[in-house]
């Protein structure tokens, strides 16, 4: 999730997340987010051996789902939630594949066409500035046809 334009906004946003992060995968929003990576998961074409990133991961579940299915994957999760990146780091199968920081999607720890897809499920909703994380997104993959 990107931060919101004030900086109460961004606490409030945060204490949202980090507060869900704990039954977050159990909630009705985890059953959606289920349907949407079983449908990206049908579609997605990745080269042998993928570098991914998935923006705004949560508690990373498409990361993990994306592990299972493609044996060579190596992937980075980025969110703002220190909780829900707590989760996705403490309940992972493919932690030795995938790795998560904490970060904003305005200000991206990563170089351009680093990656091989770049995923962002849903979390564009909260980004304030769509146009300036759009436009960082299609930098960091060297594939046009991979941001999803």
């Amino acid at each position: 999730m990107a931060l919101p334009t004030s900086n109460q906004e961004t606490q409030q946003k945060i204490q949202l997340f980090n507060r869900w992060a704990w039954f977050y995968d159990w909630l009705l929003p985890a059953v959606f987010y289920q349907a949407v990576h079983r449908r990206l998961l049908s579609y997605v074409q990745l080269p042998e051996t993928p570098w991914v990133l998935d923006l705004g991961c949560g508690t990373g579940q498409l990361l993990e789902r994306l592990a299972r299915n493609f044996p060579n994957l190596y992937g980075m999760g980025l969110d703002v939630s220190p909780e829900m990146l707590r989760q996705a780091r403490t309940f992972r199968r493919y932690s030795s594949r995938l790795i998560y920081i904490e970060s904003d999607a305005t200000d991206l720890p990563t170089a351009d066409n680093q990656f091989d897809a770049v995923f962002n499920t849903i979390s564009f909703l909260h980004y304030s500035q769509r146009g300036k994380c759009y436009r960082k997104f299609m930098a960091l993959s060297n594939r046009r046809d991979a941001i999803i």
